[in-house]
């Protein structure tokens, strides 16, 4: 058993005393360990997921709203869990999960113990509670935008109100440089929309984030999504051009972008906003490509145009 647990652990001081505390007191805690998670990370999921089971309902819920919202306060999660369960619950609920080690109160401040334990308290809880949870969230907190995207996260059906809350927000996270929010909330504001031309778009202008940010794989993913809705000529260019990325060309010509910008430029009667995401799209492009020649031209690399890891 000694041999086996030390197997898993693989070398992990971490990984060493969770799987270790995890085991049942019993004799049967070889099948415990069978079959086991393909990963480390898995495995420790797994471990920290089994000390949920023996938590109290209020517990496990405060740890749920506390996972939803990295920012949320003792005050809020404490009024989350009244509203779930009906309860008059005080910060005594928190004390279990204190005990087993999986949180720390610090400065008036819940605080997961690892990263994985709030991904364990999330993979453990079921869809349904997970709405209720998004939606109590909604309800108690106070925070403009940290409610909005409550509000779209539980959401179960095609809302266009929050999804164009979502694609204003997306904009002005952007132009303060908080590019990874904008991302995430134009790619839930897509999964909001019924509309086919607007889906297509905040789809498009999630991908285009994830390639400002280097995430070929999340473009690949959105792509697909994109292809089978109807759009438009610019947004027609804007998907040609994001997936030669997807197959490692860069340059923005190849997919005959530049082509279709400029007839737009030329074209008085569409409008100039009508263009503006196929010009910043091209001032991205631009960008990038004058980065990597000025870096090819200093022998830091070979433009192979693949994209780079």
């Amino acid at each position: 058993l000694r041999a086996r647990v030390l197997a898993e652990a693989a070398g992990n001081p971490l990984a060493l005393v969770e799987l270790a505390r995890s085991l049942p007191n019993s004799a049967m805690v070889r099948e415990r360990l069978s079959p086991a998670p393909t990963t480390l990370t898995a495995r420790l999921e797994q471990a920290f997921s089994s000390r949920l089971d023996d938590l109290p309902a209020e517990t496990r819920s405060a740890l749920l709203v506390a996972a939803l919202d990295s920012r949320a306060s003792l005050d809020e999660i404490i009024r989350c869990v009244r509203q779930l369960h009906g309860s008059p619950a005080s910060l005594h609920v928190l004390q279990p999960a204190t005990e087993a080690g999986l949180i720390d109160i610090v400065d008036a401040e819940l605080r997961f113990r690892h990263p994985l334990i709030r991904s364990a308290v999330r993979q453990a809880a079921p869809a349904a509670q997970i709405f209720e949870a998004y939606a109590v969230l909604a309800r108690v907190v106070a925070d403009p935008e940290r409610r909005l995207w409550h509000r779209a996260m539980a959401a179960e059906g095609a809302d266009e109100e929050i999804a164009a809350a979502l694609e204003n927000h997306a904009r002005t996270a952007r132009s303060r440089g908080a590019v990874t929010a904008a991302g995430a909330a134009l790619e839930r504001a897509a999964a909001l929309t019924a509309d086919a031309h607007k889906k297509g778009a905040r789809l498009l202008g999630a991908a285009e984030i994830a390639y400002e940010l280097g995430l070929v794989e999340v473009i690949r993913r959105l792509l697909p999504q994109a292809e089978l809705l109807d759009l438009g000529p610019l947004e027609a260019a804007r998907l040609a051009w994001l997936r030669e990325i997807g197959v490692g060309t860069r340059r923005w010509p190849a997919c005959g972008c530049n082509k279709r910008y400029k007839r737009y430029e030329r074209s008085k009667e569409e409008g100039s906003k009508q263009y503006q995401p196929l010009l910043r799209l091209r001032r991205i492009v631009r960008r990038d490509e004058t980065h990597r020649e000025v870096r090819y031209s200093d022998g830091g690399g070979s433009s192979g145009g693949q994209p780079e890891a």
